[in-house]
């Protein structure tokens, strides 16, 4: 597409006479002109430069630093930007597939006959429909978990022992209940009323009791509420001296700091330069469209008889168009064309009058440099989320030792959530949905009262970039003793070694060497006889 443009004559518009500058005032007494905000401390620089926002002064509870509604629109810019960027929505695919991604799987330290049946319950049975709201997978809800802690920052479960169905089912339905954070909110004051009376506050949704514990959490099943009334909320309470795992609801979230009330998510530091990086490219994705449609501008020679902004007169349109002619061609010339010359460039032929000017459309958008900028960005939203250059870019263009760096250190974030996800949360509803097995009379009784000690969980683990060398590394640490099958194998190590104990006696029935007997050279390596086993 070529845009046509003709110059206008210099005495049809006079040129406006600028106005005068208004008088700048010295620099010591101009306001600071704030652009950039971000949440540091800065003093002003010897220059007189632009001092950035200082961090806000906590002189009261969470509220008072990130108050509801400014939680809220921190929520809904995080879930518009996992609807509309590409880079967050790929970072909650990285996490969820690498904490939890096909696994998330209940074992046991012991190998009784009870536990096995339990593990195979919980696993095969329970996990199929654990959410009591749409009857969702276990695997699905923890990984649903993973992401609502990095990108919402909290939770809120439930497990239904009749607290939620009492009234319709005895017993409730062993099954998980989940509110998001824009669900937590704040009671009127005379829904509270009864709760101050006993001495309790309430701050951001979380109740507290008179020495500041927290004993119990404010929902609403309305999203974005700051407050809400009695009659439309589920208050859960709970006494600060139980046990965790002995209650029925968890508040989940992760911390960064000794006495955080509630969670605050890894996006939101990323938003804003997720944010960013999402409006830079879509202008960039913009004006390379504009480029690629329009490929020059035509500038028409100025008429010798025109005064009129560079138009054409046209006789008041008198000639009009005539016979299918362009009422462009008024002088009675006919457009003449070149059938040869258009046939061999496919008819992309322009015929301009002498000395029309013609300039071609820049090519250089979108801007070559934006690829470099955008990975780099990446790399600044990643480390929000504690993942290092390959896992923010899903991208592995570095050297060997780079990548494995790359995975040895996300690998380490990834671990330690796995162990949050146990201590806060997975332990906790495995006892609770056993237990609950047990009291309907679907498992046995457990042979001992601390069972759930040896609750452990199979989660994935490390990949491996060169597994040649990494086996090799492994053998030579089983022999010396620096490691265990236990640690090499996981909490199924026993199930693992007995099938591979079982496989190789198959193996020496049908007179099939088993790789596992033979040496690096392929000479099979003679076990000694069993006369049990012969006989």
């Amino acid at each position: 597409m070529a845009t046509r443009k003709t110059k206008a004559t210099k005495a049809a518009t006079p040129a406006p006479v600028p106005a005068p500058a208004p008088a700048r005032r010295p620099a010591a007494r101009r306001a600071a002109s704030i652009r950039n905000r971000y949440d540091v401390t800065s003093g002003e620089n010897a220059d007189g430069g632009r001092v950035r926002r200082p961090a806000r002064v906590e002189t009261g509870g969470e509220e008072t630093v990130l108050r509801p509604y400014e939680r809220l629109k921190a929520i809904g810019l995080v879930r518009d930007l996992m609807r509309n960027s590409p880079q967050i929505r790929g970072l909650s695919r990285t996490l969820r597939c690498n904490i939890v991604g096909p696994l998330g799987k209940l074992r046991f330290r012991q190998q009784d006959e009870w536990f096995a049946k339990a593990a195979k319950w919980f696993n095969d049975i329970w996990a199929r429909a654990a959410d009591f709201i749409d009857g969702s997978t276990w695997r699905e809800c923890l990984q649903l978990c993973v992401h609502a802690l990095a990108f919402d920052g909290e939770f809120v479960v439930v497990f239904d022992d009749g607290i939620l169905t009492g009234a319709t089912k005895k017993g409730g339905t062993g099954r998980l209940c989940f509110f998001e954070a824009d669900k937590i909110c704040n009671l009127d004051a005379a829904g509270f009323e009864p709760f101050k009376k006993k001495g309790m506050s309430q701050e951001s949704g979380i109740i507290f009791d008179a020495l500041g514990r927290k004993c119990g959490v404010v929902l609403a099943f309305q999203r974005g509420l700051t407050e809400t009334s009695a009659e439309k909320a589920v208050v859960l309470t709970c006494d600060p001296d139980m046990p965790q795992n002995e209650r029925n609801w968890l508040h989940v979230m992760r911390k960064f700091r000794l006495r955080q009330d509630r969670g605050v998510s890894d996006a939101v530091t990323a938003a804003s330069t997720s944010l960013d990086s999402l409006e830079i490219m879509g202008l960039e994705m913009q004006s390379a469209k504009i480029g690629a449609a329009r490929y020059a501008t035509v500038y028409e020679k100025e008429p010798a008889d025109s005064q009129d902004l560079g138009l054409l007169p046209d006789d008041d349109g008198k000639d009009g168009d005539k016979d299918g002619e362009d009422a462009d061609n008024k002088d009675g010339e006919e457009d003449w064309h070149s059938p040869a010359l258009e046939n061999i460039t496919g008819g992309n032929v322009d015929y301009l009058k002498e000395g029309d000017k013609v300039e071609l459309a820049p090519t250089n958008r979108p801007n070559p440099n934006l690829a470099a900028f955008l990975d780099y960005a990446s790399d600044v939203s990643g480390a929000a989320f504690g993942v290092s250059h390959a896992y923010s870019r899903l991208k592995a263009d570095t050297s060997y030792t780079a990548f494995r760096g790359d995975i040895m250190m996300t690998w380490r974030v990834f671990e330690d959530f796995q162990q949050f996800l146990e201590d806060a949360f997975t332990d906790w509803v495995a006892r609770r949905a056993i237990e609950h097995a047990v009291s309907a009379g679907t498992l046995d009784a457990p042979p001992s009262a601390e069972w759930f000690e040896d609750i452990a969980w199979q989660y994935p683990a490390p990949p491996s970039v060169d597994e040649g060398r990494e086996a090799s590394a492994t053998v030579q640490k089983l022999k010396g003793g620096l490691t265990t099958y236990r640690d090499t194998l996981g909490p199924n190590w026993r199930d693992v070694l007995t099938n591979v104990a079982e496989e190789i006696q198959v193996c020496k029935k049908l007179g099939i060497p088993h790789p596992a007997l033979e040496t690096a050279s392929g000479a099979v390596i003679e076990q000694p006889k069993d006369n049990q086993n012969e006989d």
